[in-house]
């Protein structure tokens, strides 16, 4: 897990419930930036792209998710589809 800023890294437990709740890889986390049990940004890297991923920690759902790489090997539906089903 990477952290955007220091002071995030005082937080990597609570990080780590994240992701096990959204179903995200912590080792392939970067912290961009985080409001405590309010809010989340993490960058997730999946197969060789990466998703920008906006949580509501308050109402425990993804608020959005954001593909920054080009379009990669076709497995970007099933990856977005991991995100959706969490934004009920």
């Amino acid at each position: 897990m990477d952290f955007q800023a220091p002071h995030y890294q005082e937080y990597a437990e609570e990080f780590k419930q994240i992701a096990q709740r959204f179903d995200l890889d912590p080792k392939h986390l970067k912290v961009e930036f985080y409001l405590p049990r309010t809010q989340a940004i993490l960058i997730e890297q999946v197969e060789n792209q990466e998703f920008k991923i906006h949580i509501n920690l308050e109402e425990n759902r993804i608020i959005s998710f954001q593909r920054l790489t080009p379009n990669g090997n076709g497995n970007c539906e099933r990856i977005k589809n991991k995100y959706r089903r969490f934004m009920k």
